[in-house]
């Protein structure tokens, strides 16, 4: 993790997240760009999902949707609802390996001992 001034850079992108949104209540129109879905399902009141042009707009509880993100990113996306937040992660990132599964015997002999131990 990288700190800045105390703080760290999560930190400070969160404090910029709120300064826009500040201004943005204040009439000022912000467009930023940024591939940190989770952050901006929290933070921004609006979405614009674009891929060689508008995919969809509209508040991120309403487009951030399995289907919209794949025809934006191109990949199988999950998104989490859970009260009134987002959690949104790509499936291939999400879920469990097959080579996880397929150890060369030396790394599976080490990986038993090394749980066995815990």
């Amino acid at each position: 993790m990288i700190i800045i001034a105390g703080r760290s850079v999560s930190y400070c992108w969160l404090l910029q997240l709120h300064l826009l949104a500040e201004l943005n209540q204040q009439g000022l129109t912000i467009l930023l760009s940024t591939h940190d879905l989770n952050s901006v399902a929290t933070h921004l009141p609006w979405v614009v999902c674009f891929n060689h042009g508008i995919i969809a707009q509209g508040q991120p509880s309403d487009i951030f949707t399995p289907s919209t993100l794949k025809k934006t990113f191109g990949a199988e996306m999950v998104v989490l609802h859970q009260s009134d937040r987002i959690l949104i992660a790509n499936e291939g990132t999400s879920l469990r390996h097959q080579m996880q599964d397929n150890l060369p015997p030396i790394l599976r002999q080490s990986h038993s001992q090394h749980n066995t131990h815990n």
